[in-house]
């Protein structure tokens, strides 16, 4: 009987008294499974070293823009609402994050951060409150 699978190195005869057929059976999906493996390992060595080159071409422009971006992904935008969302209570949310994270980017870039996740109702606040009335005017807000 032949299986008709790649890898078959003769023929096994079920006829044949005792378990030898059986072994020979075993030990041909045996070999076929090892050749298998063989070549799903190179595929897997080839892949992993593509993945690596192309990690190694993908150097960060900036590295605290990138962090922020990835920081600005994990934060989910502040929109105040008295009755259930305050600054306080959305900070606390994300208090460990910007003093572990965040305490890699220079505090400029913290700043930048933050006001990125303010809702616009809420940046228009802050800058009504924060910025010189000169700059205010000056932009024709």
């Amino acid at each position: 009987m032949r299986s008709g699978h790649r890898g078959d190195t003769g023929s096994v005869d079920p006829t044949e008294s005792g378990p030898s057929w059986i072994h020979e059976l075993f030990r041909q999906h045996y070999m076929m499974m090892l050749k298998q493996q063989q070549t799903f390992m190179k595929q897997q060595e080839k892949l992993i070293g593509e993945i690596w080159q192309t990690a190694q071409l993908k150097q960060p422009v900036n590295g605290s823009e990138q962090l922020s971006d990835v920081l600005a992904g994990q934060v989910k935008d502040f929109h105040f609402d008295p009755e259930s969302t305050t600054f306080a209570g959305w900070f606390s949310r994300y208090e460990d994050l910007f003093e572990t994270d965040e305490s890699k980017l220079e505090d400029d870039a913290k700043v930048r951060l933050l006001l990125r996740k303010l809702g616009q109702a809420e940046y228009e606040r802050y800058t009504s409150c924060v910025l010189p009335q000169t700059l205010i005017s000056g932009c024709g807000c």
